[in-house]
């Protein structure tokens, strides 16, 4: 498609670089909804990719489409998240439609377009990927999204680029907080101490931009709290004695990456502390005013 033509997303038209052509798979409707990109590291830790897959099922709640690069780490994390809740999600690629990268991402592109979402690039369908793509590739994914959330990123992370871009472009930025020892975290944090607003889930986001969830969603929403609040007493009961992760996830019966999700939060919160070889342990204090709240 043509800038010009109906079926071309609007709001490219507010880069001074606009793509002149889009070449594309899928239906772009997606696109005319409100949108939220998450972007991150392709060296995504469990952690990152369970939040991302989180955030992108809960946007839904929101009537969000979520929008993502493909990539492995974040981004694939992102796209499954949204799919695997019917949530409509949309990829901007750093390669051509029929050229895609990572290749191994040929399924997911797939389901995604036949899920109702779009998988589109600036670049020829045939077009290989280079390097210097992907910043053009973000350029798009932040003008596209009314917000960006950096879920996951190191010191010269891409997701970074596209946060710089989003706010150029007066969109809103937000990131999630992560594990200071994680090199793939580093950036993330940082744009907390520059003053982007921290975030731990798609509620947050929803509530700092005022889109309000459909009835449906906010039923759904509050049976979905009342079972994770059960899943994190389960853990806290679990920390009896100072255990891993993957000792965690068996106890509990979840997954590492949700567990790991969790342990972030409570450990932001002052409630777990971790210990020598990774294994955590309850702060009592904080576990016992937890318990009596």
């Amino acid at each position: 498609m043509l800038d010009g033509d109906d079926d071309y997303p609007a709001a490219l038209r507010q880069l001074c670089d606009a793509p002149l052509v889009l070449y594309a798979r899928g239906d772009l409707a997606c696109l005319q909804r409100r949108c939220l990109a998450i972007v991150g590291s392709r060296a995504a830790s469990a952690y990152g990719r369970g939040v991302a897959a989180s955030i992108a099922a809960d946007a839904g709640a929101c009537s969000a489409t979520v929008i993502s690069g493909l990539a492995r780490g974040i981004d694939a994390a992102a796209h499954r998240g949204a799919l695997d809740a019917g949530v409509p999600t949309a990829a901007v690629l750093g390669s051509g439609v029929c050229a895609l990268y990572p290749q191994y991402h040929a399924l997911l592109a797939d389901e995604i377009v036949e899920r109702g979402g779009a998988v589109l690039s600036e670049f020829s369908p045939t077009q290989s990927a280079r390097a210097f793509h992907f910043p053009l590739r973000n350029r798009i994914v932040a003008a596209l999204a009314d917000a960006t959330v950096v879920v996951e990123a190191g010191e010269r992370s891409g997701a970074l680029i596209t946060a710089r871009l989003a706010d150029e472009l007066g969109r809103h930025v937000f990131a999630i907080p992560g594990d200071v020892s994680r090199p793939t975290s580093r950036g993330t944090n940082a744009l907390i101490a520059d003053g982007v607003t921290l975030v731990t889930s798609a509620a947050d986001i929803c509530a700092l931009l005022r889109w309000e969830p459909s009835i449906r969603a906010a039923a759904n929403r509050a049976d979905e709290h009342a079972s994770n609040a059960g899943h994190a007493d389960a853990l806290l009961a679990a920390l009896g004695q100072p255990q891993t992760i993957d000792q965690l996830a068996e106890a509990c019966r979840c997954g590492v990456a949700e567990i790991a999700a969790r342990l972030m939060i409570f450990e932001l919160q002052g409630i777990v502390q971790r210990g020598p070889g990774g294994a955590y342990s309850l702060v009592r204090a904080a576990f016992t005013a937890k318990r009596g709240s």
